[in-house]
């Protein structure tokens, strides 16, 4: 039994009769186990024309295909993901509104 299920059961124990029909469905859902599956990564890089095999720590690009030590830099693989764009859209949502300077008073 492991601690997930002894977790469970105890958690079962405390419900009171009201939530009898709460702790059925928190029971379906602890037994019932999804299995989520990541794409397979690919053995080669994604860059046209090269065949080296990808290692451990090659990792994956903004633009979300993973190339080779020599093709991992942007501009070298043509990356299609907006740096700039992306850029722009973090400092306006970290910023809130736009930035206004203070006018100088004239003497």
């Amino acid at each position: 039994m492991s601690f997930f299920d002894l977790n469970i059961t105890k958690i079962l124990e405390d419900l009171n009769e009201e939530n009898v029909a709460v702790a059925d469905q928190l029971e379906q859902v602890a037994t019932s186990t999804i299995q989520i599956q990541a794409p397979p990564r690919p053995k080669k890089c994604c860059k046209e024309g090269c065949k080296k095999k990808l290692m451990l720590s090659d990792f994956p690009c903004k633009c979300s295909q993973i190339f080779c030590s020599a093709h991992r830099m942007p501009e070298v693989h043509e990356c299609s993901f907006d740096f700039k764009k992306a850029a722009t859209d973090e400092l306006k949502k970290r910023l809130g509104s736009a930035v206004i300077g203070k006018k100088v008073d004239t003497i």
